[in-house]
């Protein structure tokens, strides 16, 4: 319901955003175990290529076998929405740099839906576009 739904307060947003680093933090790392634990099991992917990804095992081993090259992540312009206590989206700009395959990391824009399991917060859905 759209009338529920509010700007997040700050510190929830820099929780968020705390989480949200640490992601991409291990996926530079290739720490699939930290990554698994940061995500609910039913947790969906998709990529700015419009690839979708479905359940955590998946999610793990497709990021495993995309043979990145990750030298830094950089997040900005960060903001939430909370739709209620137990759910909120954050919207960051990701500025990797380093290589996938033979192709070269861009920015993107990166939404993520969490959910709170018990009193820990974690990625239910990420979306990324582009960033231009």
């Amino acid at each position: 319901n759209a009338a529920n739904t509010a700007a997040a307060p700050a510190g929830e947003t820099e929780a968020l955003l705390a989480l949200e680093k640490s992601g991409w933090e291990a996926w530079k790392a290739k720490d699939w175990t930290k990554l698994g634990t940061m995500l609910i099991n039913d947790a969906t992917f998709v990529n700015v290529m419009g690839g979708v990804t479905v359940g955590k095992d998946a999610n793990i081993k497709n990021w495993t076998d995309q043979n990145c090259d990750v030298k830094s992540v950089a997040l900005s312009d960060a903001s939430s929405v909370s739709v209620d206590g137990s759910t909120s989206m954050l919207v960051v700009k990701g500025s990797p740099v380093g290589t996938c395959g033979t192709e070269k990391l861009a920015p993107v824009w990166a939404y993520g839906i969490y959910v709170k399991e018990g009193s820990t917060w974690k990625l239910g859905f990420h979306f990324e576009q582009p960033a231009r």
